[in-house]
């Protein structure tokens, strides 16, 4: 099955391609590649996209199945490495490339096989892995998952190459600009290891529901271990969102059957779960009297500027989220404390007060400043 594309803008040429690998296996001496996408980015548009998936010589290995959620049976009659990258080569052309920790994987395997190919291959490259490194130290990790939580960058479809190389693209325009906050010794050791046990555990949570969510399916095997998780973890009964993941889990598995619509139904929900910063709808909004409280940095200035805008339009500001509280205003640049990596306190203040029926809601600082 011939499933590769390929669109190239012949007038116009790219300031930089993005590329990304789906391989066979975890060690970049030995892995075959399965995948290869790549996006042509020009102004910051998008002119061109490349991608395919490739047929190995062996057995894709379980792990990196797990990662990516590329089967031995979904590559049956794709086409092979010999065929594709050259493909691949005349659609880069002599063009920069880009990608995320492609220093120490993607372009070694890249480089392998066109020496075997007799291909050559010498692009310029630029690993944003470092610049994120450079920027974002403050973070409990520099993964793209949490990179792009940070900046909250929409992951689902994560681990495929060419949705990897859309996410990377989005991280690299945002850490361009992107300043770090000014954060003392003391603080960064806060940050790094003061987090509570209970903390430490739902972070533990967020972080399993992100790997079962990453491949866009859920299967029996990952909710029955999720399952586990949760009773051996009862003590977080209370906390957003373990409460409604506690619950939705154990309803589904309560006959002993788990149906398709309940996976998609839980898949849907973890998504949420996961990223509870989308903007609840506004069917009616004004400013007066409203209470307001808001979280993380914000791409229109310092926290206490956004807060007088909204005092002139007749908003109360509030330290903290309550069942009074109107609005949560999110800030589009996150914050290096929030406890999950894409939401806080706050957020999670407000997701309870919901789940109780409160009318608190919660919108983004872009949502905002259309409304002012």
């Amino acid at each position: 099955m011939f499933l590769s594309f390929f669109q190239q803008t012949i007038s116009s040429k790219p300031d930089y391609i993005v590329f990304d690998l789906e391989t066979s296996g975890l060690n970049s001496k030995t892995a075959e590649i399965v995948e290869i996408s790549a996006i042509k980015v020009k102004d910051t548009n998008i002119i061109g996209k490349f991608t395919s998936l490739v047929k190995p010589l062996n057995p894709i290995n379980e792990a990196s199945s797990k990662i990516n959620g590329i089967t031995d049976s979904m590559l049956t009659n794709e086409r092979s490495i010999e065929i594709v990258l050259p493909e691949f080569i005349n659609f880069i052309g002599n063009s920069r490339l880009l990608g995320y920790n492609i220093s120490t994987f993607d372009i070694p395997i890249l480089q392998r096989f066109s020496k075997n190919l007799n291909i050559t291959f010498n692009n310029d490259y630029i690993d944003i892995l470092y610049l994120a490194r450079e920027k974002m130290s403050f973070l409990p990790n520099i993964s793209l998952s949490t990179v792009a939580s940070y900046f909250t960058i929409n992951t689902c479809g994560a681990h495929r190459a060419l949705r990897d190389c859309e996410i990377t693209k989005e991280c690299y325009e945002k850490l361009l600009s992107f300043e770090p906050p000014a954060l003392d010794a003391k603080m960064q050791k806060q940050f790094h290891i003061n987090y509570t046990d209970q903390t430490k555990a739902l972070q533990q949570l967020h972080v399993l529901l992100l790997g079962i969510i990453s491949d866009d399916k859920l299967t029996e095997e990952e909710i029955y271990s999720l399952n586990t998780w949760l009773n051996e973890n009862k003590h977080l009964c209370g906390q957003f969102p373990y409460d409604r993941v506690a619950t939705v889990v154990s309803e589904s598995l309560a006959d002993g059957i788990l149906e398709q619509s309940e996976l998609d139904e839980m898949l849907m929900l973890f998504k949420e779960y996961t990223h509870p910063i989308s903007s609840d709808s506004l069917d009616f909004f004004e400013f007066n009297n409203k209470s307001f409280c808001l979280t993380g940095n914000f791409e229109n200035g310092e926290k206490n500027k956004i807060e007088a805008l909204i005092t002139q339009k007749g908003g109360i500001i509030k330290s903290s989220v309550s069942s009074k509280t109107d609005f949560v205003v999110v800030g589009a640049l996150g914050s290096p404390d929030w406890s999950c990596g894409n939401y806080g306190n706050k957020i999670k203040k407000a997701k309870e007060v919901q789940a109780a029926g409160g009318k608190v809601k919660i919108i983004t600082e872009a949502d905002l400043f259309n409304l002012l």
